[in-house]
């Protein structure tokens, strides 16, 4: 198409677009259909055609920069840890810092996320620790051509790879042609492809060496979007009650209802939101006393079942659980996924093993309670350092006891260690009272 042709299919697409982001009666002219005959499938369609540029929030660098892609990169690339705060919360402070380098006094309503162009508020904001199957196949095989694990000549299929990688055919056909428009490997026929380069004598012949298995791990897109939209709700029910639109939570992140739906029903299982009488979902106010209620529970059970996992928990799973506590201590800054596994591998894992399922069955609903441990630098749910690092304190010591054969000086501790964890948890509603509300997303609709 020449020059004009371009700039008027352009010039078309942009007037569709805007016409979708007036309205639905907007929509007979420029998408060429009258209401109510352009379906909300159809809106969102015409929306997702016109890629924007977002500006995602670098951590630590306080600034922001410029990315474009596409509605299907911006999923793939969207994970839970989106939000990064340019300081951690400290005990008695009045102020946060805000991303944006503002801070925010007392009793003011805080967005937690980056300020971005109103052509890009659609558009969730990207990270880059979630990449596509095809891409990590890809990155893993070029990265052994180029250090010569691969060698010229070798003979590589999608069978073979799909195999190694434990995916389906469809991201490893995506990475061999990947490798193959960056000329590291040549198509070979019906045979597959070979790397590029020239084999050594005797190397290079039909058949396809065994590579080393590398399996994938697969995150399903419920799962890239579960931290971001927790975070939220959590920040949101300190205050008051909210109902979640699953319509609007997939338009918000550019995914499709099924995935908003999977999500909602993993946060049911812990107690996160729940239907009301009419089947809306329903993320409701958390109170002081259902947390102690909660915490009283834990006191009651997770000490009888300590004493009967003790047994039957292997040395050498008590040693790596010490371990990974002492290398959480060892950091500079505590990170909120390792707090949450040391949290993990104590309250949940060790546990399961006691073989009580009634008693494991009945603590189901306090996980509820492990949430905004993922959380460590979000300005209301956020714990003081100082108070995180006395509870991992507190895990050595009871994994000292059962490492030593104490299984009832274990349980004891482990009693003590749930008392203190009420106030830590409690101090979050005395900084939600010194900050203010949360401000919500769209998906999101106080309630009471």
């Amino acid at each position: 198409m020449n020059g004009h042709g371009d700039r008027a299919a352009e010039s078309a697409r942009r007037s569709a677009h805007q016409a979708c982001n007036r309205g639905p009666a907007a929509l007979a002219g420029p998408c060429g259909v009258s209401w109510p005959g352009a379906s909300m499938r159809r809106r969102i369609a015409l929306r997702r055609r016109a890629a924007p540029t977002f500006r995602p929030f670098s951590a630590g660098s306080g600034r922001q920069t410029g990315l474009a892609a596409s509605p299907i990169a911006l999923v793939r690339a969207y994970t839970a840890s989106s939000v990064h705060w340019s300081q951690p919360l400290l005990p008695g402070i009045d102020a946060i810092a805000s991303p944006r380098g503002r801070s925010r006094e007392k009793g003011m309503t805080i967005d937690r996320r980056p300020a971005r162009d109103e052509a890009d508020r659609r558009a969730p904001l990207v990270t880059s620790s979630a990449v596509s199957l095809q891409d990590r196949i890809y990155a893993h095989l070029k990265a052994g051509i180029a250090e010569g694990r691969i060698r010229p000549g070798t003979r590589l299929l999608e069978s073979q790879l799909a195999r190694t990688f434990g995916v389906s055919r469809s991201p490893a056909r995506g990475a061999l042609n990947a490798l193959a428009a960056e000329r590291l490997v040549s198509e070979d026929g019906a045979r597959g492809y070979r790397v590029g380069g020239i084999a050594a004598a005797g190397e290079a012949d039909d058949a396809a060496p065994p590579l080393d298995p590398a399996p994938m791990p697969h995150q399903r897109r419920w799962e890239i979007l579960y931290g971001a939209v927790e975070q939220e709700l959590y920040g949101q029910i300190l205050f008051h009650s909210v109902r979640v639109n699953d319509l609007r939570l997939a338009q918000h992140y550019g995914v499709s209802r099924t995935v908003t739906r999977d999500l909602l029903a993993r946060m049911d299982g812990v107690g996160l939101v729940t239907k009301d009488a009419a089947g809306r979902w329903v993320a409701r106010r958390v109170t002081p006393q259902r947390i102690r209620n909660l915490y009283a529970l834990r006191r009651l059970l997770e000490p009888v079942l300590l004493a009967e996992a003790a047994p039957r928990v292997p040395t050498a799973r008590l040693r790596q659980a010490r371990t990974h506590v002492e290398a959480t201590l060892a950091r500079p800054a505590i990170d909120g996924g390792d707090f949450d596994r040391a949290e993990t591998d104590l309250h949940r894992d060790l546990l399961g093993l006691s073989g009580n399922d009634e008693l494991i069955h009945a603590l189901k609903p306090t996980h509820f309670l492990f949430g905004p441990t993922r959380h460590l630098i979000d300005p209301i749910l956020g714990i003081p350092m100082h108070k995180i690092e006395h509870a991992l304190h507190e895990h050595l010591a009871i994994l000292d006891h059962l490492l030593d054969g104490d299984a009832r000086g274990a349980a004891l501790l482990l009693e003590r260690h749930l008392a203190e964890a009420i106030d830590r948890w409690l101090g979050r509603f005395e900084v939600a009272a010194t900050l203010g509300s949360v401000a919500c997303p769209d998906y999101l609709t106080p309630s009471e």
